[in-house]
């Protein structure tokens, strides 16, 4: 999966749902989480609700969570 905002490469993740996670928050600004449920992303504000894997959280909730940052 690769994540692009603005047309620009921010970060390309594995098969391993916890590849991501490992210095998210130096590249977008928000934080990946993990829980009972799976992975999440969120900052100081808004979180999102968990998912399975990093790569099926939607483009729009990492917008959305991005821009609450």
């Amino acid at each position: 999966m690769k994540i692009k905002i603005n047309k620009q490469l921010i970060l390309e993740a594995s098969d391993n749902p916890c590849v991501p996670c490992d210095g998210i928050k130096e590249k977008l600004g928000f934080s990946c989480k993990k829980d009972d449920k799976g992975v999440y992303i969120a900052t100081h504000r808004a979180r999102s609700k968990s998912f399975k894997s990093f790569d099926k959280i939607p483009m729009n909730t990492i917008k959305f969570i991005d821009s609450t940052g």
